[in-house]
């Protein structure tokens, strides 16, 4: 039980850094009153990318797939608020620009 939490332990501390990101950019979202886009990525990690990550690992690694199922669904998190950050800046610069008109 020790080598399996200190391996999960590990394997979760990669991940880690990615979840200020994505839990600004829902904050920023919801700030901002777009409720649906902040719902999207506030619900991302735990359910949206996790759910069917944690249902397919296991079928194809195991006790592997278990313990590399959180981080995966943080890299898919990450790059979803990606594309979304991406959309929102474009966005926000337009709308600067057409207030500069």
């Amino acid at each position: 039980m020790i080598t399996v939490g200190q391996k999960s332990l590990m394997v979760n501390g990669f991940s880690f850094f990615l979840f200020g990101f994505y839990t600004v950019y829902s904050s920023l979202f919801l700030a901002l009153g777009k409720g649906t886009a902040g719902f999207i990525l506030g619900a991302c990690r735990q359910g949206i990318c996790f759910v069917p990550v944690i249902m397919l690992l296991p079928a194809l690694w195991g006790m592997n797939g278990i313990l590399y199922a959180q981080p995966i669904a943080d890299i898919i998190s990450a790059i979803v608020t990606t594309f979304m950050a991406l959309h929102l800046h474009k966005e926000l610069t337009e709308a600067r620009i057409c207030s500069d008109k």
